[in-house]
């Protein structure tokens, strides 16, 4: 087999190429996520006119859903440091069968997500000392919301959150960040009151 000089040329190109070249070998980087600094747990009464009251975060906003303006006390309570929104409709009762469908409703929202959910985990909500009855949704996997939740006195008042991310994310990268807001959920249901 004969080379020509050309051929030659290139031989001795991609030897000297790889012998004499002291920079290591390219290795793929493992994949980060950013740090992520997690505010202090301070709260703050909701100073919003509604016929509920509850703590929220001192680095949360709550601002009133405009697009549903026509219904009352809708509101986006908004976690700034990471681009979360807990979304809150409130309901004024006005029959058992009302109630019967609202919480039906939140159910099949809730397991609306069970094709891509691993698992739905469906915790009752009680305190009679408040008059407080309900059920929390906790939705593990890759899922647009994995916490909703439902809260009533059974007679005249019902309040749905659902909590998004507004970025697509994957449920192990988030996860830190989603117990953490879970914790501030937790502490709003713990002091929620119904105002009459």
């Amino acid at each position: 087999m004969k080379f020509n000089k050309n051929t030659w040329i290139l031989i001795i190109f991609f030897v000297c190429g790889f012998t004499c070249c002291d920079n290591p070998a390219l290795v793929p980087k493992p994949q980060v996520y950013p740090r992520i600094y997690y505010p202090e747990k301070v709260y703050k009464i909701l100073e919003e006119k509604a016929p509920f009251s509850f703590e929220i975060p001192v680095y949360s906003a709550i601002v009133l859903d405009k697009k549903y303006s026509i219904q009352n006390y809708w509101y986006n309570l908004n976690f700034i440091p990471f681009d979360a929104t807990l979304h809150l409709s409130y309901y004024r009762l006005k029959s058992l069968i009302e109630l019967d469908s609202l919480k039906e409703d939140t159910r099949k929202l809730a397991y609306k997500h069970a094709f891509r959910a691993d698992e739905i985990k469906d915790l009752s909500l009680q305190d009679a000392s408040r008059n407080l009855y309900g059920s929390m949704y906790l939705i593990d996997g890759n899922t647009a919301t994995n916490l909703n939740f439902f809260l009533t006195d059974s007679i005249n008042h019902f309040l749905r959150g659902a909590l998004y991310f507004n970025q697509k994310t994957k449920s192990d990268s988030i996860y830190p960040v989603f117990q953490f807001v879970k914790k501030d959920i937790e502490h709003l249901i713990n002091t929620l009151k119904w105002q009459n």
